[in-house]
């Protein structure tokens, strides 16, 4: 099927927009993500003061030490870093994927309409 010059345009017009739809949501996504990391990080240094403050009241032998504590805390970060360090990742793929596929259909349009400018050239 032919499509004419004014209808690739269209297309390269609805994919630009498409595109851009779609880079913006991964781009949103991606701040969620690492908002929701701060915002853990700032709650884990929150419990870490907390347990600060609970051990300093309390009798040292009935109580694990504090570095117990601290090893949990030190433990679910980086636990949760990886997580997130692999969301981006997957985040920053679907972004690569996306802006090649972009890419490629533009360039083939683009041909399509170069083909097309030729062709009425020839005729």
């Amino acid at each position: 099927m032919e499509l004419s010059k004014r209808a690739i345009m269209q297309r390269i017009n609805d994919l630009e927009d498409d595109y851009n739809r779609q880079t913006r949501l991964l781009e949103d996504r991606m701040e969620e993500v690492q908002e929701a990391n701060h915002q853990f990080s700032k709650m884990l240094d929150d419990k870490a003061e907390r347990l600060r403050f609970i051990v300093s009241n309390y009798d040292p032998e009935a109580i694990p030490p504090l570095s117990y504590g601290y090893n949990m805390l030190s433990q679910a970060q980086d636990e949760v870093s990886y997580i997130v360090r692999k969301e981006l990742s997957t985040l920053e793929e679907q972004n690569e994927e996306v802006d090649a596929q972009y890419r490629k259909d533009v360039a083939r349009l683009e041909e399509d309409l170069l083909r097309k400018d030729r062709e009425g050239e020839a005729n």
